[in-house]
C-alpha cells in the first residue's frame, strides 16, 4: 500500500483482525449495493471509507427533495440528478483508491442475474417488497452472499443470507403481504437516523463477511426499536419447502414487481407508443408533489395518492395510465380507481424508474 493508504487506513490496520491481511481482503472485495437510499447512502460511505477495493451502485432513480432527510450522501443541490452518478462523486471524493462501477438502472429479473454475478456480496437497499423479493431470488439462485435490511416508522431490521447455509428472506416471508396491509416508507414515514442505524450495521456485516471476522446475522434477525433504543434477536432457520431456495418455479410473485401479472399493466415500450397515437391515454401520476417537480414523463397529470380520492372528478372517463416511481403507490391509485367505477385503468410496470432505465425520459 501507499503511504497515503497505510495512514488513511491506519485506524483499522492496528486491528489484529484486520491488519494488512485483511486490508488486501477488503481491496480485493466486490460489493454491490442496490438502492442507493436511507439504507445504501451510509452503507456505500463506510464501506467506500474502509477500502473495499470495488464497490457497485445499481439505482435507477434520481435525487428528490424528500431524500435529504435521510439519505445522507446527497445535497440540496443534486435534486433532480442521477443517484449512481452523485453517489459516485461523493464516494470518490471520500476516497480515491476505491473503484466504482455504475448501473443506473432499476433491479430487474432480466438484469439482475447478470449483474449480480460480477460481485462477492450484494447489500439490499432498497425499499419495497417486490424488488426485496427479486433480490433475494437472484442472489440465492446465483449462490451470493446477500444482506438485507428493511425501515418504517421508527424500526428496521436486518439479517444476512449465506446460500446453502441459512434461512433466505423468502424462508422467513414466504410471500409478499398483500397489497396495502405493509405501507411504503413513503406513506408511513420515517425518521432520518433509523435508516442510518440499519444501512451502517448492513455495512458492518459485509465487512465481518469479507475480513471472516466474528459471527454475521446469519441464525436471527436484529430488530431495532428506536423510541425505546432495544435491539430484539429472532432465532430463524430455513425453511425446507422455501421456493427461492427449491424451486424458482413455485415463487409467489410479489405484486407490483415484473413477475406479477395480475393487474393490468402497460409496459414503457407500449407506453410510448400510445403516447405518440392519436388517442393517448390519460396519464396520472400519483407521487408526491416534489418528486413531480424533480422528474416527469410529459403530459402526466399529478393528482398525489393521499388526494386521489377526494379528487376523482378531475379524472376523465376513457383509457388512463397510473404511474408513481416504481409501482407501489400506483397499485393502491389503480384500485381504488377502479373501486370507484374507472374500467378502462392499467398501471406502467416498474414505475418512472422503468421508464428512465429504457431512456424514455
Amino acid at each position: 500500500m501507499s503511504d497515503d493508504q497505510n495512514l488513511r487506513y491506519a485506524r483499522q490496520l492496528i486491528l489484529p483482525e484486520v491488519g494488512p491481511v485483511g486490508q488486501a481482503r477488503l481491496r480485493a472485495a466486490r460489493i454491490l449495493i442496490v438502492g442507493l437510499g436511507g439504507l445504501g447512502a451510509p452503507a456505500a460511505l463506510y464501506l467506500a471509507a474502509a477500502g473495499v477495493g470495488t464497490l457497485g451502485l445499481m439505482d435507477g432513480d434520481t435525487v428528490s427533495i424528500s431524500n435529504l432527510q435521510r439519505q445522507i450522501i446527497y445535497t440540496t443541490g443534486d435534486v433532480g440528478q442521477s443517484k449512481t452518478d452523485t453517489a459516485a462523486q461523493r464516494l470518490h471524493a471520500a476516497n480515491p483508491h476505491i473503484h466504482l462501477q455504475l448501473h443506473s438502472e432499476m433491479a430487474t429479473q432480466e438484469n439482475a442475474p447478470d449483474v449480480f454475478s460480477q460481485y462477492d456480496i450484494i447489500l439490499d437497499g432498497t425499499d419495497n417488497f417486490a424488488t426485496h423479493y427479486l433480490i433475494n431470488d437472484a442472489a440465492t439462485r446465483i449462490g451470493k452472499p446477500l444482506v438485507w435490511g428493511n425501515v418504517e416508522r421508527f424500526a428496521g431490521q436486518i439479517g444476512v443470507m449465506l446460500p446453502g447455509q441459512n434461512a433466505c428472506y423468502r424462508c422467513l416471508y414466504p410471500a409478499p403481504p398483500p397489497s396495502g396491509v405493509a405501507p411504503a416508507c413513503d406513506e408511513i414515514g420515517v425518521l432520518g437516523p433509523v435508516p442510518g442505524i440499519i444501512g451502517t450495521m448492513q455495512a458492518m456485516e459485509v465487512l465481518k463477511i469479507i475480513l471472516k471476522v466474528g459471527k454475521p446475522l446469519t441464525d436471527y434477525i436484529l430488530r431495532l426499536n428506536s423510541l425505546s433504543m432495544e435491539f430484539k434477536k429472532i432465532k430463524t432457520a430455513r425453511d425446507p419447502d422455501c421456493a427461492a431456495c427449491r424451486n424458482q418455479r413455485n415463487i409467489t410473485p410479489a405484486k407490483g414487481s415484473i413477475m406479477s401479472a395480475t393487474l393490468p399493466e402497460i409496459t414503457p415500450d407500449e407506453l410510448r407508443a400510445e403516447l405518440a397515437s392519436a388517442r393517448p391515454p390519460f396519464l396520472l401520476d400519483v407521487r408526491n408533489d416534489d418528486e413531480f417537480a424533480a422528474s416527469r414523463i410529459e403530459g402526466a397529470y399529478l393528482i398525489p395518492l393521499p388526494q386521489l380520492e377526494q379528487r376523482l372528478a378531475e379524472i376523465p372517463a376513457g383509457e388512463i395510465v397510473v404511474y408513481c416511481r416504481s409501482g407501489g403507490r400506483s397499485t393502491k391509485a389503480l384500485n381504488l380507481l377502479k373501486s370507484n367505477g374507472f374500467t378502462h385503468v392499467r398501471n406502467l410496470t416498474g414505475g418512472i424508474m422503468a421508464m428512465q432505465t429504457t431512456g424514455d425520459l
